[in-house]
């Protein structure tokens, strides 16, 4: 009686084990690396279309359906897990019989016979379609946001260099024509226009140092400012 109940409950643990798989949209494959035949259960037999009624297919079979980019990666990990740790890991596109192309994360570990030699791999196929597909639609949002936030700082050193040309030739002519007038309304006005044009020119610089902080070349200093002189330039820009 003892037999039969262990012998049940192993038989809902494998039922159990096989609803987690098919609900996480995973397969479990065994490879046989002396007769280089693969077997696999019903859910991987799902996801991949591949392999009969009796779940078995040669090696190159499925490494036809991985894509040609990845085939190298994916060998280079059974290397390492083969001769080495003894674990697998490889994700990798993959493409069906029927023309779908998914992304597949695959584990393993190799189990290995009295001298050493690694004989079998068994290991889990795992449908990563949508987390890769997530994955490039945020990496190409950032890059969108990013080529955008260049295009925008470009775009205000362009404007700055351009507004400060003419902002230059005006300064000079109120620099060249300050000195031919006499004391009276007209310098004064002329010396407010003188001021409140580098105070311009302080904006623009401003303006400029967004670009220089997006591109973390800022620099800090500290000078001596004169209040005096600061409230001055508020006064000529309220009085008239």
């Amino acid at each position: 009686n003892r037999g039969r109940e262990v012998n049940i409950e192993l038989q809902n643990s494998r039922q159990l084990l096989r609803l987690a798989l098919e609900a996480s949209e995973t397969g479990f494959f065994e490879w046989d690396l002396m007769t280089n035949v693969i077997h696999f259960d019903e859910a991987e037999i799902f996801l991949t279309q591949l392999g009969n009624q009796d779940g078995k297919l040669t090696a190159s079979e499925f490494f036809e359906c991985i894509d040609p980019g990845d085939r190298k990666g994916v060998w280079q990990a059974i290397d390492q897990g083969r001769k080495g740790s003894g674990n697998y890991y490889a994700r990798f596109a993959f493409t069906r019989p029927d023309g779908e192309r998914l992304w597949l994360d695959g584990r393993g570990i190799f189990i290995h016979d009295l001298h050493g030699n690694a004989t079998r791999m068994i290991g889990l196929n795992r449908d990563v379609t949508r987390d890769v597909e997530h994955e490039h639609h945020l990496n190409t949002t950032a890059r969108k946001a990013t080529d955008a936030s260049r295009m925008k700082s470009q775009f205000i050193a362009q404007v700055s260099h351009e507004i400060r040309t003419p902002l230059t030739a005006m300064l000079g002519c109120v620099d060249t024509l300050l000195p031919s007038l006499g004391e009276g309304d007209a310098k004064e006005t002329l010396r407010i226009v003188r001021s409140q044009g580098e105070l311009l020119r302080i904006i623009l610089n401003d303006v400029l140092d967004i670009s220089r902080i997006e591109a973390g070349k800022l620099v800090v200093q500290k000078m001596p400012t004169s209040i005096a002189a600061v409230l001055a330039d508020v006064c000529s820009l309220m009085e008239p």
